[in-house]
């Protein structure tokens, strides 16, 4: 490297010195002659504390709600609200039972599935379809009277569609909030190869 490049850095680095020099001493200066004795840590959370003084504060919306009316009519009128209500608790009501139907299926179908076996044979084969078997579940979670709702073209896929629900014999009994003793269930099983 030439002499030049050395003369520059060194000029370059002298004059950073200086300005932070200069800048270091006109801070302690401005400080001491407030009678202020903090070094730059604390001046940088004063900077930063006025800074953030100085924002606006986002103001809140105030929700006022109004006050319920006095009802001046008679008992009758009172008795509508209350039909409406058991109404909506009714509808609420329904939408939770078919909510707890739908994720007592859900499971089941999933268990089922877990038991499915596709056949090494009907998969070199590519023989690929959907089996939709019904059965009666029992309140007790027995699972009873099984067969085949729907066959494929082949007898192995729908044999295996029968095993997988055989498998699980027995599942939890149906919950006692849908008052029910039995439920007839079809579940489509698919078989097929990626």
């Amino acid at each position: 490297m030439s002499n030049r490049y050395y003369t520059h850095l060194g000029s370059v680095f002298f004059l950073h010195l200086v300005v932070l020099f200069g800048s270091w001493q006109f801070l302690n200066k401005d400080l001491v002659s407030q009678n202020l004795k903090m070094g730059p840590t604390v001046f940088k959370l004063q900077v930063a504390s006025q800074v953030l003084i100085n924002q606006p504060v986002p103001q809140m919306k105030k929700s006022v709600q109004p006050l319920p009316k006095k009802l001046s009519a008679p008992a009758t009128a009172k008795s509508e609200p209350v039909t409406e209500k058991l109404q909506t608790t009714s509808t609420l009501n329904e939408k939770v039972k078919a909510d707890l139907r739908s994720q007592y299926k859900s499971e089941l179908r999933s268990r089922i599935e877990e038991n499915k076996y596709y056949p090494s044979l009907s998969k070199r084969l590519g023989q690929k379809g959907e089996v939709v078997v019904a059965f009666t579940l029992l309140e007790d979670g027995h699972i009873v009277n099984i067969r085949i709702d729907n066959p494929s073209r082949y007898e192995s896929l729908n044999e295996s569609a029968l095993n997988a629900v055989k498998k699980v014999h027995t599942f939890k009994p149906i919950p006692k909030e849908l008052g029910e003793t039995r439920m007839d269930i079809k579940v489509p099983l698919k078989f097929f190869t990626i």
